[in-house]
């Protein structure tokens, strides 16, 4: 089955201080808590000073590049590996003096399939029951509601190994849940699967911290970032800010302009050439431009700049920053090469 690794959830309210520092702001039920938590692989830092406090019955995400320390967070806090420094406490309990206690109340969602293939879904399931000492009765009864949710009725006698990406990941979720667990963590549940499985996997989560549950989730979809309570935006092992989706998009200067229209992307060069502009991207059928302002000069000047490059039918307007722009503006000031 490989290694298992439990759960534990990340939720705060905090806000980015002037010059960057975490400010606790509200402090209500708290589901982790950790402090100073360091993470040394010989000589590579994969955690350096992670503090975070992170409110129960809410979803978290912890968002960052690769190698941003976010499946290490998971895997101390779970006491799937023991910090190198500092210390962590998960739904009450410390992660170093406590791990047996940490992993009876929380589930976890490794990005690995780590289940049986050669065990149909039902298997699987009343063996996971038999381990964490759940009568099968019980944990039937359940698993029905579980795999219901996870629309995964009908499938119960197929082998967990035949099953598809998506169906895979919706079958971990509902495995880490067999014990009913306070807490429950996932390590990019969506990566790789297809968009309809992505949803309903998001629509589960929103259903388990409805009910109470607390959810924390790492991933590279920013879409995904935008579904969560607080979002803690990690580099270099850190977290480097956190808040709620809302609160981070203040946290953006720039003003966002959205441009459309036939063969856009060719009007890129003379828009990023204006005097307003100090980003550009590219986005699907699409560019996001940065602006210092988002007046209507300013929107007149990119759409002339783009019909100039032979978008006859460009459209140019302001829009909400997206938990995307924040993270590409966080590392823009990250790296120096912010305006």
């Amino acid at each position: 089955m490989g290694q298992r690794y439990p759960a534990c959830c990340l939720r705060a309210r905090c806000l980015l201080g002037e010059r960057g520092a975490l400010q606790e702001v509200v402090r209500l039920s708290v589901a982790v808590s950790a402090r100073g938590l360091r993470k040394l692989y010989g000589r590579g830092v994969a955690l350096d000073d992670l503090t975070l406090d992170v409110q129960s019955g809410t979803i978290a995400g912890l968002v960052g590049p690769d190698g941003a320390g976010k499946s290490t967070a998971i895997r101390v806090l779970s006491t799937a590996v023991a910090p190198t420094a500092g210390t962590a406490r998960v739904g009450g309990y410390d992660i170093r003096t406590d791990p047996e206690r940490v992993r009876s109340i929380v589930g976890v969602v490794p990005q690995a399939f780590t289940l049986y293939g050669d065990l149909t879904v039902r298997e699987n399931l009343d063996f996971l029951a038999t381990v964490y000492g759940v009568d099968l009765s019980e944990a039937r009864a359940r698993s029905a509601s579980l795999l219901a949710s996870a629309r995964l009725v009908g499938h119960e006698r197929k082998l967990a190994g035949d099953l598809s990406g998506g169906m895979k990941r919706k079958l971990a979720v509902v495995s880490a849940l067999i014990h009913r667990p306070s807490i429950l963590l996932l390590d990019e549940p969506t990566a790789g699967v297809d968009p309809v499985s992505r949803r309903e996997v998001w629509k589960m989560l929103g259903e388990l911290a409805s009910d109470g549950i607390t959810v924390v989730v790492t991933t590279a979809y920013m879409d995904e970032a935008e579904r969560c309570h607080t979002v803690a935006v990690m580099q270099s092992g850190r977290v480097v800010v956190v808040g709620s989706p809302n609160e981070l998009r203040g946290l953006v200067r720039d003003a966002i302009i959205v441009v459309t229209g036939l063969g856009v992307s060719s009007a890129a060069t003379s828009i990023r050439s204006l005097p307003d502009v100090t980003g550009i991207r590219v986005v699907g059928n699409q560019l996001r431009v940065s602006a210092t302002s988002s007046d209507g000069a300013v929107v007149r000047r990119i759409v002339s700049a783009a019909v100039e490059a032979g978008v006859a039918d460009a459209v140019a307007r302001p829009v909400t920053p997206s938990i995307e722009d924040v993270f590409l503006s966080l590392r823009a000031v990250g790296d120096g090469s912010a305006p």
